[in-house]
């Protein structure tokens, strides 16, 4: 809790000390699904010379501290974040404990889950309930006071006749109440400021977190060479918001393609798309790139940094950023299908039975006894013929010459009886005349 003198200086106001200060907001250690925005966003404080809202939205007002303590002129406005593409966004704070944001400070914009936060004294900032029902109370009240909604949507709402620095007072004051029940001072409060917060405070829904701005999910995928890696979800914030998506790191014919494989360079909200690296490709990675104008939803979560004294933001509006975000792709080689090859088809042939081929035995043509011969007909019925009458592939032909030289013997044969019968007959005679 801060006294009224150190909270008006440690706050900024009409009279600043920090009228010239810089506020840095960095985007970093963020899953890919919470990244948005540039690396890092300055934010001057110019005492709101640059304010969009008529006159200077700056007031001071009666509140009361969760613990009873009055402050009669807490200093309310609201705190501009000037991003490095330019523009500016506006914030309302969520730590009514901390002190405001002095120059230079550094913010991460974070989810919601990343509440609450530890503190310059390592204590962790109290909130009034242990989930995170009162972040989206707060930006229930964000998107229903002002500057989200007109000034003349807010009075009406309200029945109120409020001027916009009453208006973004009241919405501010309300934000207190659900952040860390500060209320304002009913008795010394302007009624027009009352009547707003009060609708605020007792009309209260709950909005849910903002989506996240650009963004490509999953982180990484993995896939094979030749197919579609993927898909991968783009969203950009809105419907209305477009980014450019590139493939780097990956070999040439790599493209982002759509599901019918069609190649894409310009994606909408929703899209989904692969990557396609060519078959022949090797194994290996590349990386997905998305950029372009995203929106940064009122209710985004601008956190200060564990250790910290100064406080947390909320967006008050939404806000147009330049934005570059990333996922991987990795894949693995094709798998190869032989190329079918036409062979022509053997011709069925019945195999021959083996049989056992014996080598003719060598005989000598002068041999003219019976049993050589006997011996030289089973060697030629042996090579020409398997012995039991059926006829083999096996073995030399049965040619006309074969059938000659058995002739030839056989007449050898007869000649040699005819004389040997010739000669006993004359050999008989003799001894008979003899005798």
């Amino acid at each position: 809790m801060k006294t009224k003198a150190s909270f008006r200086v440690s706050h900024w106001g009409r009279n600043s000390l920090i009228a010239a200060g810089v506020i840095a907001l960095t985007l970093t250690g963020l899953p890919a699904s919470a990244q948005a925005a540039d690396a890092t966003l300055t934010g001057v404080s110019d005492n709101l010379a640059n304010s969009p809202y008529p006159g200077d939205n700056f007031t001071e007002q009666p509140i009361i501290y969760d613990d009873g303590v009055l402050n009669d002129d807490e200093p309310v406005e609201l705190y501009p974040v000037k991003l490095s593409d330019g523009s500016t966004v506006w914030a309302f704070c969520v730590e009514n404990k901390s002190e405001g944001p002095v120059s230079p400070n550094s913010f991460t914009y974070q989810p919601w889950s990343a509440s609450p936060r530890t503190r310059d004294d390592g204590t962790t900032y109290p909130r009034p309930v242990a989930d995170l029902s009162w972040m989206a109370q707060v930006n229930w009240v964000i998107n229903n006071g002002a500057p989200a909604k007109t000034l003349a949507e807010v009075n009406a709402a309200a029945g109120a006749n409020a001027t916009q620095e009453q208006a973004i007072a009241a919405t501010q004051v309300a934000v207190w109440y659900f952040s860390d029940r500060t209320t304002l001072n009913a008795e010394k409060a302007d009624p027009e400021v009352l009547k707003i917060y009060n609708y605020l405070v007792n009309n209260v829904g709950q909005v849910a977190e903002p989506a996240t701005t650009l963004s490509i999910t999953p982180d990484t995928a993995d896939g094979k060479a030749g197919t579609n890696i993927g898909a991968y979800t783009v969203h950009t914030g809105s419907a209305q918001d477009s980014a450019t998506i590139t493939v780097t790191g990956g070999p040439a014919g790599s493209s982002v393609v759509d599901a019918d494989g069609a190649a894409v360079q310009t994606v909408s909200d929703g899209d989904q798309v692969f990557l396609k690296v060519p078959q022949d490709a090797a194994a290996g990675s590349a990386t997905l790139s998305l950029s372009g104008e995203t929106t940064l939803p009122a209710g985004t979560f601008l956190r200060s940094p564990d250790g910290a004294a100064y406080q947390s933001l909320m967006l008050a509006t939404s806000a147009k950023v330049q934005s570059t975000v990333a996922a991987a792709a990795t894949w693995q080689t094709a798998d190869v299908t032989p190329t079918p090859t036409t062979t022509a088809t053997p011709t069925s042939t019945s195999t021959p039975t083996s049989t056992s081929s014996t080598t003719p035995t060598s005989t000598s043509s002068t041999s003219a006894a019976p049993t050589s011969v006997s011996t030289s007909s089973t060697a030629a019925a042996n090579v020409g013929d398997p012995g039991d009458g059926s006829s083999s592939g096996q073995g030399l032909a049965n040619t006309g010459a074969e059938n000659t030289s058995f002739l030839a013997i056989g007449g050898a044969l007869l000649l040699v009886g005819i004389l040997l019968v010739g000669l006993t007959v004359r050999s008989r005679k003799r001894q008979h005349k003899h005798s």
